[in-house]
């Protein structure tokens, strides 16, 4: 768990990949839930912001 946090702080690519990958996945489980419409306003937005932050986070090293 430590290294996960050294590796956010380092700016490393497979713990922000992690972190966008979470993001798109919550947002695609806000989508398709049925109940409150303000989390199902946000999904696309969050969906939006996991997919620019991995396109970004790709480019870290390794």
């Amino acid at each position: 768990m430590r290294h996960f946090f050294e590796g956010l702080l380092l700016f490393r690519r497979s713990p922000w990949e992690a972190v966008a990958s979470v993001l798109i996945i919550a947002g695609v489980l806000m989508l398709m839930q049925p109940f409150y419409l303000v989390v199902f306003t946000y999904s696309f937005s969050v969906i939006l912001a996991g997919t620019v932050m991995y396109l970004i986070c790709s480019h870290f090293k390794d």
